[in-house]
């Protein structure tokens, strides 16, 4: 999940998924973003996502994160 979308960021995004959907259907979210934090991992937390990558993204990242989940 971009962070940046142009009308709605990631995180509001995120929420309203996981408002609709069922809990034995959970959909996977990864954030997505060039300017990670602390605060934006714990808002990213905060909204349901499920891991963070940092752009530029590479090879050793992506694993990480499929790793992660």
């Amino acid at each position: 999940m971009d962070l940046g979308l142009p009308d709605m960021d990631g995180i509001a995004v995120t929420q309203i998924i996981r408002n609709m959907e069922e809990p034995t259907n959970k959909i996977l979210i990864i954030a997505l973003t060039a300017h990670f934090n602390n605060e934006i991992k714990e808002s990213c937390r905060q909204a349901g996502m499920d891991d963070f990558i940092e752009k530029p993204i590479g090879h050793k990242t992506t694993q990480k994160s499929w790793r992660n989940i």
